[in-house]
């Protein structure tokens, strides 16, 4: 991983080396390049909020555990009725804030996936629109680059339009049975699968884990190390 930082971090293209008709291809070719980590790492804390609103809901639980036995079971710890009303709804209240923080960052997380292929894609098009360019990518580690996305990744584009289409999708009894799955309709739900939708009648899903940043950030790398011999510092 470190390797792969230091790869990202002395990556630049010397538009010195390339005849000025190659420049804006050049410019923007870096900047698309630069987006992966920007994408990756955008992922990468948005799985690190997930993971502390699942760490606080955890916790939260354990308060209205807590919170009814005090009430309930030892008699020696009682609260007034009026007090255990008022701690219980805090406690909700806070368990929805928590709920709610969580399926924003999951669904940002969706997104930053798609956006990651969308540039990805954009890569692959600008750096075969300049033959004196695709010459010297790597192919291999580009294509490599591109394979273990979509491995990790399958349904990006089916999540991406489920979450653009939300309301859509409920707005008649119609449109519920036609995006349902084995008459079953999910929206915006988080199990271990990661963010799920039945979208056109199948299941589909886009993984929230930290073995899927991991992912991501190898796949970023890849890309890098394909551009090597285009960018300046070609050792890294």
């Amino acid at each position: 991983m470190d390797e792969g930082r230091d790869l990202q971090r002395f990556f630049c293209i010397s538009l010195a080396a390339w005849p000025a008709e190659h420049h804006d291809v050049l410019i923007h070719l870096d900047l698309q390049i630069r987006n992966l980590t920007k994408h990756c790492d955008d992922y990468r804390y948005a799985i690190m909020l997930i993971e502390k609103c699942n760490a606080e809901q955890d916790r939260i639980v354990l308060s209205k555990r807590d919170l009814s036995e005090k009430f309930f079971v030892y008699p020696g710890m009682e609260i007034s009725f009026f007090e255990y009303k008022r701690h219980q709804e805090r406690i909700s209240s806070e368990g929805k804030s928590w709920s709610a923080w969580l399926h924003i960052a999951a669904r940002d997380a969706a997104m930053t996936v798609h956006h990651f292929e969308e540039t990805l894609s954009e890569i692959s098009r600008l750096a075969r629109q300049c033959q004196p360019i695709w010459v010297r990518v790597n192919k291999a580690e580009l294509k490599e680059a591109r394979r273990r996305y979509k491995e990790s990744f399958p349904s990006h584009r089916e999540v991406r339009d489920a979450l653009a289409h939300r309301a859509g999708a409920t707005l008649s009894p119609q449109a519920i049975k036609r995006h349902s799955a084995s008459k079953i309709f999910i929206t915006d739900s988080i199990f271990s699968s990661g963010i799920t939708f039945t979208r056109n009648g199948e299941v589909v899903a886009v993984p929230l884990n930290t073995e899927a940043a991991k992912q991501l950030c190898e796949v970023t790398t890849k890309v890098y190390s394909a551009f090597s011999d285009v960018a300046e510092n070609n050792s890294f």
